[in-house]
């Protein structure tokens, strides 16, 4: 059974390494990968669209306000001249012309319309900022996730040369008659082990490198550049609390939102405004007819007002108070939220620092213990058991010190995030 048990172990490196696909990733820094992704997101495209139909509507808006000019003709055919009293009043063939300038002097609506539309597009402009942000934060995570799985690979890879030595130690010391066949069993059963968690963190790997990539919108999956310093550094927390109040894309949108919303509630009363509108232009006609010559001028002034609709205004009032307050309460609430926010990513940054000093003091002592242990074991003063147990314990530890020390990460980018300094927008 020894034979076979050394076989199957070769053979699982050798199908792993040739099941391996070539998967290059280009590597990026991490600026370059947030700005690439709210830059070529689709998210963020879309918010670009919808920025661009609000200045379609701002010029909508604005045509209604100037004056418009038309030309028209028309060719009429009757069976008959038409008399009146002898004199063709309408002869059987007539050609028609005029212009048409039409001016807006008094548009109070359209005048409330078109500083709305001011408005919309400015809630446009701040939510895609804020898709932006939000597009950025999540190109900064899954980036910090590329760096976490690229250490836990390097800790995996170097649990298992661990246990390979251990493994191939255990069986020289059985071939030399020293030991028993138990203890090369259960080496190469911790050995199995690790060399299947290299291949599971190998394929967590490829499948944050490849949201990374979707993020970016490529058909390819990005690496990472391994700097030392990923994150630029803390800001003191009054400094947070006024950039964020101040600098956060969500909030910025949440305010535009609510000088939207008091616009159209302050607007309400141009609807019952009189409209004034002039029309004239110059006309052709051939032939003439008794009431109409063959060329001149007409002009006209239209008066509206407005006087009763059911209650229509009204209703659209109310509706415009509620908007006002829903956008209030919204903006109230995502201040409460973003000073919530930096507390909570401030207190976490501190147990962070501790947990990781904690953890990477963990590390240090059980890589120790491992030597200690694979020292008694070759001079024979312990067993298999505990090096194997050491071996686990140390992988765990370096584990749990890549773990620690990625939410220390996380929870410092938590707190730029929450301050609106990152992303730069």
């Amino acid at each position: 059974m020894r034979q076979p048990l050394r076989c199957y172990t070769l053979y699982a490196l050798i199908c792993g390494v040739a099941a391996t696909p070539v998967w290059a990733a280009q590597p990026l820094s991490l600026d370059d990968a947030v700005n690439l992704a709210m830059r070529r997101n689709v998210a963020a495209r879309l918010a670009q669209h919808d920025v661009q139909r609000a200045r379609a509507a701002v010029q909508t808006a604005r045509a209604a306000l100037l004056p418009s000019l038309g030309l028209q003709a028309a060719y009429i055919r009757l069976d008959n001249d038409r008399l009146v009293s002898g004199r063709v009043a309408l002869a059987d063939n007539q050609v028609l012309g005029n212009v048409n300038l039409t001016l807006p002097l008094v548009q109070p609506v359209a005048w409330g319309t078109l500083t709305e539309e001011h408005g919309a597009h400015r809630v446009a402009q701040q939510s895609l900022r804020e898709t932006r942000r939000q597009v950025g934060i999540a190109a900064a995570q899954t980036y910090l996730a590329v760096v976490t799985q690229w250490r836990l690979l390097d800790a995996a890879k170097h649990a298992r040369d661990t246990a390979r030595a251990h493994f191939e130690f255990a069986g020289e010391r059985f071939g030399g008659g020293v030991g028993n066949r138990l203890d090369v069993l259960r080496a190469d059963e911790e050995y199995a082990g690790s060399e299947a968690l290299v291949q599971r963190t190998w394929l967590a790997l490829k499948q944050v490198q490849e949201a990374l990539g979707v993020l970016i919108d490529a058909d390819a999956p990005y690496d990472i550049e391994l700097v030392w310093n990923l994150l630029p550094p803390l800001p003191l927390p009054e400094q947070a609390q006024r950039e964020a109040e101040r600098g956060r894309a969500n909030l910025a949108q949440r305010r535009a939102e609510l000088t939207l919303t008091q616009l159209r509630l302050d607007h309400f009363s141009r609807r019952f405004w009189p409209t004034l509108t002039l029309t004239g232009g110059p006309f052709y006609q051939q032939p003439p007819t008794l009431t109409v010559p063959r060329h001149g001028y007409q002009a006209q002034i239209n008066l509206s007002l407005p006087l009763f609709d059911g209650g229509l205004r009204y209703a659209e009032r109310h509706a415009n108070q509620a908007a006002v307050a829903q956008a209030r309460s919204r903006l109230e609430y995502g201040l409460q939220q973003a000073r919530s926010e930096l507390r909570v990513a401030f207190a976490a940054v501190e147990r962070a620092h501790r947990a990781l000093t904690a953890s990477q003091r963990g590390e240090q002592s059980a890589a120790l213990a491992i030597e200690l242990t694979q020292e008694a074991y070759k001079r024979g003063s312990t067993d298999n058991l505990e090096v194997i147990d050491a071996e686990r314990r140390g992988r765990d530890a370096a584990t749990a010190a890549i773990g620690a020390e990625d939410a220390l990460h996380r929870a410092h980018l938590d707190v730029l995030i929450a301050a609106g300094i990152f992303p730069v927008l």
